[in-house]
């Protein structure tokens, strides 16, 4: 039987293992978030503490193209509308996004973010 300890070491070089070949993407507009990974097997806090990120905001998005503007996940069209509006609210950070959850129809799409630093000579390095 493992100690508690192993347990975790394992899980975290699995986690490690697991993200490594599937890294999170930048994100400038919403419609990148087209290329998101998908990390549906995966636990939120988990892939931003792996990536050293923090959740912005997640959506419920639709997958299937034939949603309407009156149902509870969103449009493409309008969840690009909501990630750019994110994005220009907080231009000071670097934005990435991973779909989280799925569905038949839908998908959970998460944004994640972190600080962006500033070079010496001016210049913006995630």
């Amino acid at each position: 039987m493992y100690s508690l300890e192993t347990l975790r070491a394992m899980n975290r070089r699995e986690v490690s293992r697991h993200y490594r070949n599937k890294p999170l993407l930048p994100v400038r507009t919403g419609d990148d978030c087209r290329r998101a990974p998908d990390y549906t097997g995966g636990d939120i806090p988990t892939i931003a503490k792996h990536f050293g990120v923090v959740v912005e905001q997640e959506f419920f998005v639709d997958s299937s193209g034939f949603g309407g503007s009156g149902e509870a996940a969103l449009t493409f069209p309008r969840f690009c509308e909501k990630v750019n509006a994110l994005i220009s609210a907080k231009p000071e950070r670097a934005y990435y996004a991973a779909v989280t959850g799925a569905g038949q129809f839908q998908v959970y799409v998460t944004i994640f973010s972190k600080e962006v630093r500033q070079h010496k000579t001016g210049r913006a390095a995630a």
